[in-house]
């Protein structure tokens, strides 16, 4: 039996995000399809393409790290991409 593997997103980090957004959208004609503070998601196709701001992970990643405390109760939870 063949697997068949599926994605509902590709995200992409980007150190330069309004350069990426620029060429996605621009050079490739993807429409935008929602847009935030260092985030962006563009259509493409079935999967949205995701472009997130290296300034913006690095800044989840540390709170990532702050909130792993177990002895406070609070957890995180995230995917691994890449």
């Amino acid at each position: 039996m063949k697997m068949v593997i599926t994605f509902d997103s590709i995200v992409l980090i980007v150190s330069d995000l309004e350069r990426s957004i620029e060429f996605y959208r621009d050079k490739l004609g993807m429409q935008l399809r929602y847009r935030d503070r260092g985030f962006v998601a563009l259509e493409a196709g079935p999967v949205p393409l995701q472009v997130e701001s290296l300034e913006k992970q690095l800044r989840r990643s540390a709170m990532k790290l702050f909130l792993q405390d177990d002895r406070l109760g609070i957890g995180w939870h995230s995917r691994v991409c890449g």
